[in-house]
């Protein structure tokens, strides 16, 4: 789908701070805090027009992405989300039992599903994390339906946490006009399962969410992952902005974005391509962007296999 891009192969970046590379490890947890947030935010404006009824968990959250900022806070992300989390489940039942007849509206009903869900991630983020951190060189094996599985959830989740300012359609005969179409195109050989770096997991879903961020509505994103005996192969293609040629390379180094995207609003910290390009090359990748502005922009991932998941 899409025009043929020229690809720029990316070979290094600039040199990462522990600070920097302790903050790449947590980037997962910090988008969702922020998420968390802001969700707390609409909420507690649906609730009470309050932006504030939730302080303790919204205090907590941006203290969490924060203290990500720091070395020795970064290390214990793990614990640190878990007590987010439980603060978080706490208030929503503190603050929930003092408005019992708004609990049967559809929004606030909305509302308190999505938080439930992206606290539920938090807890898996810092799940992951945590066993990472015990076998960092670890690879694991996820079934394509799983894992596809698990992509349309990621999806769904992305569109509620909109609250309707889009919408991501997986085919394109129910595709509006201002619809996200969004191709999942997941193809492992001979097996049915495919073997993964645990941390590609976020690299799959960061860049995926980087496309959607980028790509005005009504636009495409394919994201399609490829395995043979020899290599893992992922890329995600969209039709957005693009990043103008003289800033391709430039574009992954740590807290760097385009000059053409400044007008968009990140929730995260502007280091998505960079911790795609860490996790690519310490599996002993290649990493290629392919963009023009106006046009689109393609990222392609190789990672070759290792022996035991080449079986």
């Amino acid at each position: 789908m899409g025009p043929d891009l020229a690809e720029v192969e990316i070979h290094g970046i600039a040199p990462l701070g522990p600070e920097q590379a302790a903050l790449l490890d947590s980037h997962s947890i910090l988008n969702v805090c922020n998420v968390i947030a802001g969700e707390l935010v609409m909420l507690g404006l649906t609730l009470g027009n309050n932006p504030d009824l939730f302080p303790s968990s919204i205090r907590l959250c941006h203290a969490l992405a924060e203290g990500l900022r720091d070395f020795s806070k970064a290390t214990n992300s793990p614990e640190l989300s878990d007590s987010c989390a439980d603060r978080v489940e706490e208030e929503l039942g503190l603050v929930t039992k003092q408005h019992p007849a708004r609990m049967i509206e559809p929004s606030v009903i909305e509302s308190l599903r999505n938080l439930r869900e992206v606290v539920g991630i938090l807890r898996q983020q810092a799940d992951e994390l945590r066993s990472r951190k015990r076998s960092p060189e670890r690879w694991e094996s996820f079934p394509t339906a799983a894992l596809r599985n698990s992509f349309t959830v990621f999806l769904s989740a992305m569109e509620r946490c909109s609250h309707g300012r889009y919408k991501i359609a997986r085919t394109p005969f129910v595709k509006g006009p201002r619809d996200y179409y969004v191709e999942l195109d997941f193809n492992s050989r001979p097996e049915d399962r495919f073997w993964l770096p645990p941390a590609f997991l976020d690299v799959m879903h960061d860049l995926t969410a980087n496309a959607r961020k980028y790509t005005p509505p009504g636009g495409w994103i394919v994201a399609s992952l490829y395995q043979d005996p020899a290599e893992l192969r992922f890329s995600v293609q969209d039709s957005g902005r693009g990043i103008p040629s003289s800033e391709i390379e430039r574009v992954v180094d740590f807290g760097h974005r385009a000059s053409n995207v400044t007008d968009i609003r990140s929730l995260g910290g502007g280091f998505g391509l960079t911790k795609a390009f860490a996790v690519t090359r310490k599996a002993g990748g290649r990493f290629w962007i392919a963009s023009q502005e106006g046009v689109g922009t393609r990222v392609r991932i190789t990672i070759p296999r290792l022996d035991f998941a080449k079986n």
